[in-house]
């Protein structure tokens, strides 16, 4: 179907394919990424408006920090988008999803993942910490990132099973991608336990 064709309900499935509606599968995932990058980005707007007003060195060093991950969360899941839509596989992870030597926040995805399930020996925070309100804005707002990075998993999942499935494969294809997406909540929950640790270092929140 050539451009003049495509209708408005229909939109490019990959770089060299040709349309698909836009409640498939695919446009579906490529959705949930936006959003996800969508609030990444508005939570770096809040935690720079942070920086600009704290009034301790350690706090102003933190938000300088988490201002930096979240960049690097951004590109990472700029990536995605990018290998997805074109077909590329991702740059040092491994194509059967088994790991990879990318590094995120100084650690590979697989060492954020241990951290995350050791937050109380990490970071000094209970494991199964529930988010709460006095926790403040910032610590919620990378809570809602991290259920959003559920939800591209989700997504993904649901794309990468049916196409293996048209494809005759038994597994999901792009295991890469599905491979980083299962670490990125467990990288968000890190971000989460070290702002938390933050605001009791600094006697913001009290044990």
């Amino acid at each position: 179907m050539s451009e003049m064709e495509k209708r408005p309900y229909e939109t490019k499935a990959h770089a060299n394919d040709g349309y698909v509606t836009k409640d498939d599968p695919l446009i579906l995932f490529r959705g949930a990424l936006d959003h996800a990058e969508a609030e990444v980005l508005l939570t770096q707007t809040m935690v720079d408006t942070r920086v600009q007003v704290v009034d301790t060195v350690a706090l102003f060093r933190h938000y300088q920090e988490l201002l930096s991950n979240l960049e690097e969360l951004l590109d990472l899941l700029r990536k995605v988008m990018t290998a997805e839509y074109t077909g590329e596989p991702l740059e040092g992870i491994e194509p059967d999803g088994s790991g990879g030597t990318f590094r995120l926040f100084g650690f590979t995805l697989d060492e954020l993942q241990e951290q995350s399930h050791n937050a109380g020996e990490v970071f000094g925070i209970p494991t199964m910490t529930r988010p709460d309100h006095d926790f403040g804005e910032v610590y919620c707002r990378l809570n809602l990132i991290r259920t959003e990075l559920r939800q591209v998993e989700s997504a993904a999942v649901r794309l990468f099973r049916e196409e293996a499935a048209t494809s005759g494969y038994k597994e999901p294809v792009r295991q890469d991608i599905l491979y980083v997406l299962n670490r990125l909540s467990s990288a968000a929950h890190v971000l989460m336990c070290r702002q938390l640790a933050a605001m009791k270092q600094t006697g913001l929140l009290k044990d």
